[in-house]
């Protein structure tokens, strides 16, 4: 059941304007050519509780709802469903996109916060054949200090597709224009060799340039380590992460320099939230996690600075020591808020907002 106990309400789009609720206001920015941007803001005020904004479009040539987490799904919602996407720094991009029935958009919206978490949906109520439109707030009920803004930008150009849509929406999240956007650097494009798909855990130094030999003559130009080098356990469980050590590999600084002598990049894997329980690092951090008993695993709470300063000691001692050139850091939107996380007290962490 979702419970709201504040709301900005806005019947249409088209009436939106400043409105307030508490001491919450949201205010029109700009209004060009379809595209709405407005200004949410929440002063200073202790405990922040979730806060609504919604408003309504007609259900018609509405097919289906696109986000970043939608797979294969892409059904519309009713009203009793939970929300769509849920955005935060390590999950899912913070828009919603509906399309018609020849993919294009009927409406598209998305805020300028890639940190905080919120909520989107898009949900039909059958009674007066409308889909609503909200953006819920403060939906983790955290206690912070400080004043909150944010924007909020209401594509409804019709006769634009897909493609545009998105590419329009992650240059106003990025708030930034074309040309003066970070490049993807040029290794993260090469064609790649993983272990995992041949080997899972369970490999040899000597197997891996045997496979790092063939796959270069295929025109592989990158081996992606994956899990596994850092443990002789083979069962495919997270019990040995978190200290990050080449147990599997003799002498991992001449593996290194021998791909090197293929012509080819390294990176390793690293499940960065997980500390497993048989790990040296899970005796160090006990009390420090955000949940326990995942898979033989507990997740690391990066709320305490001890604890990003030992992952990050990690990732020095991956490239100083070992040779990594890069990593595939895998599984971080398992960075959240549990059931069973604090989010009372501090208790020598410098924030309680995971997101940070």
């Amino acid at each position: 059941m979702k419970v709201v106990d504040r709301k900005i309400e806005i019947l249409e789009i088209p009436t939106l304007q400043g409105t307030q609720v508490d001491h919450a206001t949201i205010a029109l920015l700009s209004d060009e050519e379809d595209v709405q941007v407005y200004r949410f803001s929440e002063p200073n005020i202790l405990q922040k509780k979730p806060l609504l904004v919604i408003w309504k479009i007609p259900a018609i040539n509405v097919k289906g709802a696109w986000s970043t987490n939608s797979f294969l799904d892409k059904h519309i919602r009713v009203d009793w469903e939970e929300p769509q996407v849920t955005s935060l720094f390590s999950v899912d991009a913070p828009v919603l996109y509906l399309f018609g029935h020849g993919d294009e958009n009927r409406v598209t919206f998305s805020c300028r916060d890639l940190i905080n978490t919120n909520a989107f949906e898009a949900a039909i109520q059958e009674e007066d054949n409308s889909i609503y439109c909200n953006l819920t707030f403060f939906t983790d009920g955290l206690t912070s200090e400080g004043s909150y803004e944010a924007e909020i930008r209401i594509d409804k150009r019709a006769n634009i597709r897909f493609s545009e849509t998105v590419r329009d929406t992650g240059l106003w999240l990025d708030g930034q224009i074309p040309e003066t956007t970070q490049l993807v650097p040029n290794h993260a494009r090469l064609s790649l060799y993983s272990t995992w798909y041949s080997y899972y855990q369970n490999f040899t130094q000597s197997a891996l340039l045997n496979g790092c030999q063939e796959s270069k003559v295929l025109g592989y130009e990158l081996i992606v380590l994956d899990d596994g080098w850092q443990t002789m356990d083979d069962r495919r469980g997270y019990d040995f992460t978190g200290d990050w050590e080449a147990e599997r590999f003799p002498d991992m600084v001449t593996f290194v320099r021998k791909v090197h002598a293929l012509d080819m990049k390294i990176m390793i894997w690293n499940s960065v939230p997980f500390c497993g329980i048989l790990s040296k690092a899970y005796q160090r951090f006990r009390e420090m996690f955000l949940t326990e008993g995942y898979d033989g695993a507990t997740v690391f709470d990066i709320r305490f600075p001890e604890l990003r300063a030992h992952l990050v000691s990690r990732y020095v001692y991956a490239i100083e020591s070992l040779g990594a050139g890069g990593f595939k850091l895998d599984f971080i939107d398992d960075f959240r808020i549990y059931g069973d996380t604090e989010i009372k007290e501090l208790n020598d962490r410098d924030v309680l907002s995971v997101n940070g």
